[in-house]
């Protein structure tokens, strides 16, 4: 009934070119994505290098072409499969098997570092901590879409202070 009234709105027109379109970010994604797997299959217990995924990437592709069978630039192309746009596939690509554990051992370990029980702590303390756990635990879900687990990222430091505010106030509270 609606159909006709919503493709209208800038949002679902978005989305419809994101998957439609020659070159939309919808496709490129699944492009990078397809292309981590292949690479994380060519060296799955160690990888190919921590920070070496880009350079990899480029020396196995001779170009990049998008729906309409017309070939990238260098940079797009650069841009595109320089990342797989999922963190926990970065690594898996840079570091195999054995570097995605250990990712993910210090994922589960921040995640507890938040959850612990504070007992006679502030009611705003208690909550502080609730809200960090929840944030970061949203965070490394909504990671699968984008590489945003960088060090020199915003996000980074932000989880990062969350962390360092986490142990302080288990600190504080353990030795009262």
């Amino acid at each position: 009934i609606f159909s006709g009234q919503l493709s209208n709105f800038t949002v679902i027109k978005r989305i419809n070119e994101n998957f439609s379109g020659a070159g939309g970010t919808g496709e490129l994604r699944t492009l990078s994505l397809s292309n981590g797997f292949e690479m994380f299959l060519q060296r799955p217990l160690l990888g190919v290098g921590y920070g070496a995924y880009s350079k990899s990437v480029m020396q196995d592709y001779q170009g990049v072409y998008d729906s309409l069978g017309n070939i990238l630039s260098d940079s797009t192309a650069n841009n595109i499969l320089g990342s797989t746009y999922n963190p926990f596939l970065q690594i898996a690509c840079e570091s195999g098997i054995i570097g995605l554990l250990f990712f993910l051992y210090l994922l589960r370990n921040i995640l507890r570092l938040t959850n612990v029980k504070l007992d006679g702590a502030l009611f705003i303390v208690q909550n502080f901590k609730k809200v960090s756990y929840g944030w970061l635990l949203i965070f490394f879900i909504t990671c699968q879409s984008g590489n945003w687990f960088l060090p020199a990222s915003f996000l980074m430091l932000l989880i990062m202070t969350l962390v360092g505010l986490n142990l302080k106030l288990n600190f504080l509270y353990k030795n009262k």
